[in-house]
């Protein structure tokens, strides 16, 4: 037991401890996905992209992201056929990071686990919003604003002890 808990803390810090030099500022990857009715998509995507560059640390883009952000946006009607709103259906996912295993995965399988594993996702979040037409810039804001405090907020804190952790290991190593 003892020989498995020191190998899982060896493997957790050796990658960080012989990459300190290179650990660069936080940043989130991040792709955005919207589907739904034509005449919203282009709004949400405006406003949600706006929202997310705004917080200084995000980059949308399609490689190499950690998160995928789903969102469906549909026009809400009454049963007269009236339309009275919109609802948004938003969901954030972790991208499974399969090049911090497969060093350790035997030769015989590394390829199976190559092909199958950047496809997992562990599911972080899921919200249903509904508000008036007027209210699809707002819902997005806030949107934003939760996934700013609820997922970045600790890979940032997370991000920042790294650093720390990093600067005193090489303060420590260089005295």
């Amino acid at each position: 037991m003892k020989i498995k808990a020191i190998l899982f803390i060896f493997l957790w810090f050796f990658p960080a401890v012989c990459f300190a030099q290179d650990l660069q500022p936080f940043s989130a990857r991040v792709r955005l996905d919207i589907s739904g009715d034509e005449n919203l998509k282009n709004r949400v995507l405006s406003f949600v992209s706006h929202g997310l560059s705004s917080l200084g640390d995000v980059v949308l883009t399609d490689n190499k992201y950690k998160w995928i952000i789903e969102i469906v946006a549909i026009e809400v009607f009454t049963k007269g056929g009236s339309k009275v709103g919109v609802a948004l259906s938003l969901a954030v996912l972790e991208v499974f990071d399969n090049t911090l295993i497969l060093p350790y995965i035997p030769d015989v399988i590394q390829q199976f686990v190559s092909l199958y594993t950047p496809h997992f996702h562990k599911f972080i979040d899921h919200q249903l919003k509904v508000d008036s037409l007027e209210g699809l810039q707002r819902m997005c804001n806030n949107f934003v604003a939760d996934f700013d405090s609820r997922v970045l907020k600790a890979e940032r804190e997370d991000h920042q002890r790294e650093i720390d952790f990093l600067k005193a290991y090489k303060d420590k190593k260089s005295k």
